[in-house]
């Protein structure tokens, strides 16, 4: 979809009044979840295993449009240490086609 589409189709007002935003900027929510699995019985145990939830499990990212519209979901990441949703988070802003779709003057949330 193209972004001024997504811009026209899927932002709410309610972003607007709430946020500040002007009505040509695009918001899109970034949320990670997870997929429990069992645990698995070989090497792959220890890039799985997530001591924060103490399961074995594998991330992924949603991006949301307000809308509930989901136009990507990025992974599956493993669960270890290095993959927080931070870090997720700038490698898909830095190595995805969402660098191109997002405009410099978008929300930061930073900003609110």
């Amino acid at each position: 979809m193209p972004r001024n589409e997504a811009v026209a189709k899927h932002n709410r007002s309610i972003l607007h009044e709430v946020l500040k935003m002007g009505s040509e900027k695009l918001a899109v929510i970034a949320d990670g979840t997870y997929i429990y699995v069992e645990q698995p019985s070989d090497q792959t145990q220890r890039l799985l295993y997530s001591a924060r939830k103490g399961r074995n499990l594998i991330k992924s990212m949603m991006l949301v449009l307000p809308s509930s519209y989901i136009p990507k979901v990025e992974g599956p990441y493993r669960a270890n240490g290095g993959n927080n949703d931070a870090t997720i988070m700038q490698q898909i802003v830095l190595e995805t086609p969402l660098k191109n779709y997002l405009d410099a003057n978008d929300l930061n949330v930073n900003e609110c």
